[in-house]
């Protein structure tokens, strides 16, 4: 449980970013497209937007809906970005910057390890996905409560120096690949 080297913290933050700024793009690529329209159209079954018995009044539906079907097909685009660490072992944006996952004890990195690490770091969109899939507010909600437990333990623990939820219960850990 010792401190984060400076430098890796930095390069583990400039990651995430470029990892989000795919998502991002991946989002705008797919905003204008059938699936983009489809998970616009579950928002809003969803959210009931336009019925009167909604809670969703306001400023909120208006600026959701003028960013359009981009604001509904985010949540996939991001999980698709975090998917590709356990589906190759890393990130696009820790592998442009020379990080790699590896295992906290030594031993040898599996898929589950890696599965698990993105289900927890990942929570959030996964259960923004299923919710508009399903038309479900409620998970909704859940899904963003327990996003911002995550990502209220991934500042602490940078804050305190400890590992993340997503690493201790995955038995995983990030480093900068040596070059040799």
């Amino acid at each position: 449980m010792g401190q984060i080297p400076i430098k890796l913290f930095f390069l583990r933050l400039l990651a995430t970013i470029i990892d989000m700024l795919f998502g991002v793009v991946l989002g705008v690529l797919l905003a204008n497209t059938g699936i983009g329209f489809f998970f616009a159209k579950r928002a809003v079954v969803m959210l009931k937007i336009g019925s009167v018995d909604t809670i969703w009044k306001g400023p909120v539906p208006m600026i959701m809906g003028i960013l359009g079907p981009f604001t509904y097909v985010l949540p996939l685009a991001m999980l698709l970005v975090l998917l590709a660490e356990p589906l190759t072992g890393t990130s696009p944006g820790k592998s442009m910057l020379g990080l790699k996952i590896i295992p906290y004890n030594k031993a040898i990195l599996s898929k589950k390890s890696l599965w698990c690490r993105t289900a927890i770091k990942s929570v959030f969109f996964w259960g923004l996905v299923v919710a508009l899939l399903s038309g479900n507010w409620i998970l909704a909600l859940c899904a963003t409560v327990m996003g911002c437990a995550v990502l209220c333990n991934m500042v602490l623990s940078l804050l305190f120096y400890i590992r993340p939820i997503h690493e201790t219960q995955s038995q995983t850990c990030v480093t900068k690949i040596a070059v040799t």
